[in-house]
């Protein structure tokens, strides 16, 4: 084994330790070796905001020239998501060996396969390497989910999601810290080996009622970061305290109410919200430790509130301080309504995004101190998984696509 490879496998004996990764990048040097530098840092935060503006930019420039030769997995993988240097979570589709992703990239810890029929499913949880892993996402593009087929007698045919959910009961994953599923029983889950465990959960177009909520809540006394569909019940209010990050699927101005009443508002630090809220934001309010706001995907007016005058009111709040991260929607109107929003968060901000195609956003530059970026619906900001609790930069571009998929 050479150097470089026992550099590698030192990384891999250590995931969550810098000094490894560091080592390997002062004997590779060059810009492969700045990347892994410059990532470490962003991901350990603390950096001023100038600082982070300027690794933030030589990140965009390092993995736009290179991200798809250093992720290395052509031909294996549909997306890679580089984070402190290397490949640490790739999106595969079932018909492909996880164990020849990690002999590609060893640094892999989590995983997101998207699997059409139960042999694939039957592949994914046979592979000795998923034992390893400390994420795993399954993106079910089969049958609808059991969970949301209503049958009038209140049975619920077992579809793809059912074998999911007996692998998850059957399979040894003592790693394993977060897990995602699009088609997940919830009531099974709760009971599941791994539940105790988890610290991250995602779980879109999964619907619960309240009961289930609680109840599945109550069986993750680790979880620290949860993606959450909308149901036809209000379950927000039931987030629990110790979220720090949460992307939730809102229907209404209700729903963002609840999650401000929730006992997580009190601990959540990276919040993404999806949906409608009808052009009622104050419940933004109710979140004191907030860092990360994405509100790309969400709808700002409708019921006869114009999305400019949700934008003045909402330059009007009082968000945390410690706010540095801000993606906003698209916001019509004239004179520019997102200079209001700029100009009251910005000299906060390490970050402020806004629709790609809008003609005035580069003006905004000026009101804000980091970086101000263009939030293109093309680029992938992260993948549902990750194997550990964002510290830096969440509304991060370190993902790259690879074609043939």
């Amino acid at each position: 084994m050479d150097r470089l490879a026992r550099l590698i496998a030192d990384c891999r004996e250590h995931p969550d330790d810098d000094a490894p990764r560091l080592v390997w990048a002062d004997a590779v040097g060059g810009e492969r070796g700045e990347l892994v530098v410059l990532q470490c840092e962003l991901a350990r935060g603390g950096s001023s905001v100038e600082r982070t503006a300027q690794l933030r930019a030589r990140e965009g420039e390092l993995i736009a020239a290179h991200g798809k030769a250093w992720g290395e997995l052509a031909g294996f993988a549909i997306r890679a998501e580089l984070t402190r240097g290397f490949v640490e979570t790739v999106t595969i589709d079932g018909t492909v060996s996880l164990a020849g992703v990690l002999a590609k990239a060893p640094l892999v810890r989590a995983v997101c396969c998207e699997v059409d029929e139960r042999t694939e499913i039957d592949k994914l949880f046979a592979s000795p390497e998923l034992a390893e892993l400390a994420g795993l996402f399954v993106q079910v593009n089969g049958p609808r989910p059991a969970t949301a087929i209503v049958h009038p007698l209140g049975l619920r045919p077992r579809g793809l999601g059912g074998i999911v959910d007996d692998h998850l009961d059957a399979t040894s994953l003592p790693q394993l810290r977060a897990f995602g599923c699009n088609a997940i029983d919830a009531e099974r889950l709760a009971r599941s080996p791994v539940a105790a465990q988890l610290e991250r959960l995602h779980i879109p177009s999964v619907r619960m009622t309240r009961p289930i909520a609680a109840d599945l809540f109550a069986h993750l006394p680790a979880l620290r970061a949860l993606q959450l569909a909308s149901h036809d019940e209000v379950i927000t209010d039931l987030v629990p305290a110790g979220i720090v990050e949460l992307s939730a699927e809102v229907v209404d101005e209700h729903e963002l109410a609840a999650l401000g009443r929730s006992r997580g508002a009190a601990t959540i630090e990276r919040l993404a919200l999806d949906g409608n809220a009808n052009g009622e934001l104050r419940a933004l309010e109710a979140f004191p430790r907030l860092i990360s706001l994405d509100l790309e995907n969400l709808d700002l007016g409708w019921r006869g509130s114009s999305r400019e005058a949700t934008l003045a009111a909402f330059a009007g709040l009082e968000l945390s301080a410690s706010l540095r991260e801000l993606a906003m929607p698209w916001p019509n109107g004239r004179d520019n309504p997102l200079r209001e929003v700029a100009a009251a968060f910005g000299p906060l901000l390490e970050l402020f995004e806004y629709p790609a195609g809008y003609a005035e956003g580069p003006e905004l530059a000026a009101l804000v101190a980091g970086a101000t970026l263009p939030n293109r619906a093309d680029v992938v900001r992260h993948l549902p998984i990750a194997p550990r609790i964002t510290t830096g930069p969440w509304l991060s571009r370190g993902v790259v696509e690879y074609a043939g998929y």
